[in-house]
């Protein structure tokens, strides 16, 4: 996961943790989105592109609240029964937090199975690389498209996305851009998700039909 997922996590996460004190201390009808924004510290448009309404919230919450319950009651009884369980799920959190071996199905069919990093193993994208340089000719960009192992660049005038596979990649990109004279403001490294290798897998992403 890369910084700027991490940070986009941390304020979900402290947004989450906020409304549910609010809304056991003084209860859902007599909080308000004002109230929640504030007390986690952050402005009250931030709450609004993580959700719609407290409501929204309360929901994510219960489905939060339930899930993590669900993920911790399954990883004490395989450490302290070794029982083997099976179950379905679309979410990835769940999959990655307390899966060994995962089975990848898609319309009845089986496409792939291994623990998390064998299945990561098995996709062209090992990485996303984003940097935030301004004013990248589209000369430069070409020369980046041309480099060993990266199959696909995006870049929006600011940010620069490089999907690239195994290799020294940030450093590889980093050296070019500082050679041509841009400024680098910022640069972050994600790995693939599972999600990633299911869109890669079956053209799809991971979806709840």
């Amino acid at each position: 996961m890369g910084k700027l997922d991490i940070n986009k996590k941390a304020k979900e996460d402290s947004l989450l943790a906020t409304a549910y004190r609010l809304f056991t201390t003084k209860g859902v009808s007599k909080t308000s989105v004002s109230d929640i924004a504030e007390s986690a510290g952050v402005a009250k448009g931030t709450f609004y592109l993580y959700f719609k309404d407290k409501y929204d919230l309360k929901n994510r919450l219960v489905a939060h609240q339930s899930s993590k319950l669900f993920r911790n009651a399954l990883v004490k009884l395989n450490e302290q029964d070794k029982v083997t369980m099976i179950f379905t799920t679309h979410d990835r959190q769940d999959i990655e937090q307390t899966c060994k071996r995962i089975i990848i199905i898609d319309k009845g069919q089986l496409i792939a199975e291994g623990t998390v990093d064998e299945l990561k193993s098995m996709i062209k994208k090992s990485e996303i690389i984003r940097i935030e340089a301004k004013g990248i000719s589209d000369e430069d960009i070409e020369k980046i498209r041309k480099l060993d192992n990266v199959f696909g660049v995006d870049y929006d005038g600011k940010m620069l996305k490089i999907e690239a596979g195994n290799g020294n990649n940030v450093v590889k990109v980093i050296t070019l851009l500082q050679e041509k004279g841009y400024r680098i403001k910022n640069v972050y490294s994600e790995q693939p998700t599972l999600n990633d290798v299911f869109l890669e897998l079956t053209g799809k992403e991971l979806r709840d039909d």
